[in-house]
């Protein structure tokens, strides 16, 4: 549902308006094959027994399966959240060379949840599995609702008169946006609503399970001493806002020659950083399951912690116009930085406790 409202008084021009937005997302989250996948070792029907000369396809029709692989869900889930914004703006002009423009937003995302509360998540305190509802701190969505998304606005254009045919721009602003709905991150993949069953089985001894035995049920999740890998989102986590500001001057010379020189920064914080794991083991001595903080978790520990970013910019444009044609041409001097340049899901943060130790050179480094 969308209201907009313009109304003009003098030298002001002010907007106002509102909007609500209902989302559905309704699809299967799972990240293996709901009828399973088998893998044969060629192992089995190799002449030694450990390797070479084996064939996978003849351990196969034997029926001798080294691994199998099965994603179980509890059907199709329905994710649903509500969006709202409403703003104002007033564009006012000040004289006949200068004009204003200011306004504020303000913007609700609701946690997603699922409509018949298949999520879940781990509370890090206990190290227990939270199932999402309403009756625990956590809520349906598993998450706060961030009420602090205050966005202002500020341009001015400022034209110098004279002789001199010089124009001054400057502005701010602030936007908000949420996107926790991504596959490493989404709580949706939890057990119990879903689970990925991984069996693996020796290669050197005669074949634990057949083909024709099927997949074994999966074991029951236990909630107070959980195992395997969690996805989620922090609970405190806030919406990533970027913050835009740009300062730039316009001049006029010779016949037709127009030059403009702007310097353009931007600021970005909370940035959803999807591979950091909570379950890192701490460095030192034994083995790495003791020196994790959950023993019994794996190291693939998904969670949404906060990245930042900054872009300073110099830019400059060169118009030329000749009759109905026009020629331009630009060159801009940059610099970005940021901590999650090169992050994915096989090139994960190396440290998740020094997360600063990430800050470099962004994807767009240094250069024209």
């Amino acid at each position: 549902w969308v209201f907009n409202l313009s109304w003009t008084a003098g030298r002001h021009n002010v907007r106002t308006g509102m909007d609500a937005r209902r989302i559905q997302r309704n699809n299967y989250f799972i990240s293996a094959q709901p009828t399973g996948s088998f893998s044969f070792s060629p192992n089995f029907t190799s002449p030694s027994g450990v390797g070479g000369g084996g064939v996978g396809y003849a351990s196969f029709l034997l029926g001798a399966t080294d691994s199998i692989n099965r994603g179980v869900v509890d059907g199709r889930t329905g994710r649903r959240n509500s969006e709202w914004g409403a703003y104002v703006q007033d564009d006012f002009k000040v004289t006949r060379n200068l004009s204003l423009s200011y306004g504020v937003r303000y913007e609700i995302y609701q946690p997603w949840f699922e409509v018949a509360d298949r999520m879940s998540a781990l509370d890090l305190e206990t190290g227990r599995v939270i199932l999402a509802g309403a009756g625990n701190k956590f809520g349906r969505g598993l998450r706060k609702t961030d009420k602090n998304n205050f966005a202002p606005r500020l341009g001015v254009a400022w034209n110098t008169g004279g002789k001199a045919k010089l124009v001054v721009r400057g502005g701010y602003g602030l936007s908000y946006v949420e996107e926790f709905g991504g596959n490493g991150t989404n709580p949706i993949q939890n057990p119990p609503g879903s689970t990925t069953q991984q069996l693996i089985y020796s290669t050197t001894l005669a074949p634990a399970v057949r083909f024709s035995q099927g997949i074994p049920l999966p074991q029951p999740v236990n909630v107070a001493n959980p195992s395997g890998q969690y996805r989620q989102i922090a609970y405190g986590a806030v919406s990533a806002y970027a913050q835009t500001w740009d300062l730039s001057l316009q001049r006029e010379f010779g016949q037709g020659w127009l030059v403009d020189a702007a310097y353009v920064g931007a600021k970005g914080a909370y940035v959803d950083l999807v591979n950091l794991n909570i379950n890192q083991a701490v460095p030192g001595p034994g083995a790495v399951v003791s020196r994790r903080p959950y023993p019994n978790l794996s190291d693939a520990i998904g969670i949404a912690p906060w990245g930042n970013s900054s872009y300073n910019s110099f830019q400059t444009t060169l118009d030329r116009r000749i009759g109905i044609a026009r020629f331009s041409g630009a060159w801009t001097w940059a610099h970005s930085i940021d901590n999650t340049s090169g992050e994915s899901s096989n090139s994960p943060i190396q440290n998740s406790r020094n997360i600063a130790a990430q800050r470099g050179n962004g994807a767009g480094g240094v250069g024209t």
